[in-house]
Formats: structure tokens, C-alpha cells, sequence
């Protein structure tokens, strides 16, 4: 077998792929990721093989397959296609859809997060399907709605196409450090009502603003918590306010009316049903102290926070891996949206997170190519070396 470096697709093809990608437009919005999936497809080497998802309206996933040694036993890749909503487009140093190279560096939206690690998935799928086949199967899974509802994950897992994983790799941007643990999210709307009055006679009426600010505090106090239970890799939970109106009221009335949207990322130790069950007890409390509040609480969304311990048998052979390669191994935990929230509690399987480049904003994407073709060569190294005898 040649050296893997010498079966990784030339920096050029890989510059071609991304960039082309890039391109496609997958914004979250209007989905679209049909488009990508057809492009994919079309370059993928025929000794893999491929299932198309159509989830209509021109949104798509895809599964590609390498056969393996042990056909039934499978590696899955997760990698998703659509990219965050268009946010501060004019304030882009390149043209978020140009995929600009630069100095090594890929510019454009999507380019972290994950249209990278899509690229690192796709090169490395290339790579096994032209060496002998590799110890296990492997399965790349490219998906719609990874920023959103997790809707193609949700599809992959529950339709069974992963019959036969013992392991899953989700190709978010990590900056090629050992993702371990990602925090949850929560998304709650909280509506506040109560009387109006002129202001120059505050205690006529009930001040919904107030009480909401005041909702507000206590909940992020209650979920945030001691700062002494602060999480080695990913810090404290959050609980920030995104949103926040109060009707078109008059600057002499109080408000009768306020609402609110509110983010909470939540740790692996924290329970998403709990948190909410904080919001009623919360609201009640508030109910004693304004007369004639209500509170209206509603979830908007839910995602669960994954863990895998540092010392697991994935996360050890992948360490392994690393280091016999001259990279680092180190860990990470991350607190954006991803599929691993939607397939882990479905699987159980061992997972890690592992990408190039790393997402920091919706402005200004970037990923470095060379950290691209060395995310695909170390899931290569992984694979070809993967100990089946577990």
C-alpha cells in the first residue's frame, strides 16, 4: 500500500473541492443543501457508494460508503452542509461567497463551520475507496440542518442507516484538537403581561419590563450557578438574553407587555428538563411579587450536551493516532450547534469531534487548507490502522 501521503488528493484538487463549497450557497435560512449533495456525488471515485436523502425543498443528505475488511462493522463521519444565517454580509473583508485563497488561508462563509471539515471528509472518503479496503466500513455522512434541528442526523440515525457503527467522528471545527464534550442548548420565549398606568403613578399598574428583567436575573443565576463548578474544557453554562420588547407603549406608561428570547448552553451535568422546570418555579416566585403578572413560558428548542470520558478507548486509540503522526493531542470542548447532539442520544456509539479550523463568528470565515488536507490524513491514519480485535 503507498504512503498515506501519497494517496491524500493533490493541495489543488483539495483547494478546488472547498472552494467549490464554498460557493454553493447552504445558507440555514433556505436550506439548499441538495446542490452541495449533487456536487459531492459528482466527484466521488464509483467504488464508493452512495444513498441520497431528499428532504424536499431542495434540501438533501447523503450517506457515501467504503466497504471495509469487516463489512458490517462501520466508522461513520459526520459532516454537515448548511451554514449559519447571513449575518453582517457588508462587513466582510472578502466576499462571504468568492472563497478568496490567501496566503494559504480559504476565506468565505461556511469555511470553519464546517465547509473545511466537509472537505477534510470528502478527501479522505476519496483516499480509502482507491487503497486496500480498510479494516471496517466507513460512512461519510454529509447532512442538511446540522446549524438547525439536526434534521438530516435525525433522518441518518432513525431510518437505520447506521446499523453496524461502533464509532462516530463529527468533522466541526475544532482547530484539530480532541473534542470531547459539547454543551447543550436551550432556547425559551418568555412572554410577561400585566397592567398598564401613567407612569407619574407607578404603583396603579404592574411593570412587565421590570418583572421580566427581574425573571431574567434569577434565571441566570439559578442556571450558571458556582463558579466553582466550572468544567475543565468548557467553562461555565450560559444564559443570555437575545431578544427583547416591549410593545410600542408610550415614554409616560408602564408597560403592560414584555417578551423576551433567551440561549442557555448547559452542561453535560445539567438537565434540559430541569432548567425548564427553573423557569416555572421562577415564574411563580414573580407572581408573588407583582400583583396580576403572567408569565407565559415557551420552548423553542432543545439540543442535548454530549460527553465521552478523556480516558475512553476512542478517544486513547485517537491520541494515539496523533502522536504517531508528530501532532499534538490535545482536548477541547465546544459550545455551538452540531449533529453530534442528535445522533449520540439516539446511538450511544463512542464519538469525538475532530476539524479544521475554528468558529469563532459568523463574520470573516476562514480556514487554513493546509489544516484541511491534515484533518483528512489523520481520519485516514486512524481508519487504516483501526484495531478491530475490541
Amino acid at each position: 500500500m503507498r504512503k498515506n501521503k501519497e494517496t491524500i488528493p493533490s493541495a489543488e484538487s483539495a483547494l478546488a473541492i472547498l472552494q467549490q463549497l464554498i460557493r454553493i450557497r447552504t445558507n440555514h435560512t433556505e436550506g439548499y443543501e441538495m446542490d452541495a449533495v449533487k456536487y459531492i456525488s459528482s466527484i466521488l471515485p464509483h467504488k464508493t457508494e452512495l444513498s441520497i436523502i431528499d428532504h424536499g425543498n431542495n434540501r438533501g443528505s447523503m450517506i457515501v460508503e467504503v466497504k471495509g475488511r469487516i463489512p458490517d462493522k462501520k466508522i461513520a463521519i459526520f459532516s454537515y452542509l448548511d451554514t449559519v444565517k447571513n449575518i453582517g454580509i457588508n462587513r466582510w473583508e472578502h466576499p462571504p461567497f468568492s472563497a478568496d485563497y490567501v496566503n494559504g488561508v480559504v476565506h468565505g462563509k461556511g469555511a470553519a463551520n464546517m465547509k473545511g471539515g466537509v472537505t477534510s471528509a470528502i478527501l479522505a472518503m476519496m483516499t480509502l475507496s482507491k487503497t486496500s479496503p480498510p479494516p471496517l466500513s466507513v460512512l461519510a455522512c454529509f447532512t442538511a440542518d446540522g446549524t438547525g434541528d439536526g434534521l438530516g442526523a435525525i433522518e441518518i440515525t432513525e431510518k437505520g442507516y447506521l446499523k453496524g457503527v461502533v464509532e462516530a467522528i463529527f468533522t466541526n471545527a475544532t482547530k484539530e484538537k480532541i473534542g470531547i464534550s459539547q454543551k447543550g442548548a436551550l432556547w425559551t420565549k418568555v412572554e410577561v403581561t400585566g397592567t398598564t398606568s401613567y407612569s407619574a403613578s407607578p404603583s396603579s399598574g404592574t411593570n412587565a419590563v421590570e418583572a421580566l428583567i427581574l425573571f431574567c436575573q434569577h434565571l441566570r443565576k439559578a442556571v450558571v450557578g458556582q463558579k466553582n463548578r466550572k468544567h475543565l474544557l468548557l467553562g461555565l453554562p450560559s444564559c443570555t438574553i437575545t431578544q427583547f420588547n416591549s410593545g410600542e407603549g408610550e415614554v409616560n406608561q408602564i408597560p403592560p407587555y414584555a417578551v423576551a428570547t433567551i440561549d442557555i448552553r448547559f452542561m453535560p451535568y445539567q438537565d434540559p428538563e430541569s432548567i425548564i422546570s427553573l423557569h416555572n418555579e421562577i415564574a411563580g416566585e414573580l407572581s408573588k411579587t407583582y400583583d396580576g403578572i403572567n408569565v407565559k413560558i415557551e420552548v423553542l428548542k432543545i439540543q442535548n450536551s454530549v460527553y465521552i470520558p478523556e480516558n475512553s478507548t476512542m478517544v486513547k486509540r485517537f491520541s494515539n493516532t496523533l502522536l504517531s503522526m508528530n501532532k499534538k493531542s490535545v482536548l477541547t470542548g465546544l459550545n455551538i450547534f452540531g449533529d453530534a447532539a442528535h445522533v449520540i442520544p439516539r446511538t450511544g456509539v463512542p464519538f469525538l469531534i475532530y476539524g479544521p479550523g475554528e468558529y469563532s463568528s459568523a463574520i470573516n470565515e476562514k480556514v487554513s487548507l493546509k489544516s484541511v488536507i491534515s484533518v483528512a490524513n489523520v481520519l485516514v491514519k486512524y481508519i487504516q490502522s483501526y484495531d478491530t480485535n475490541f
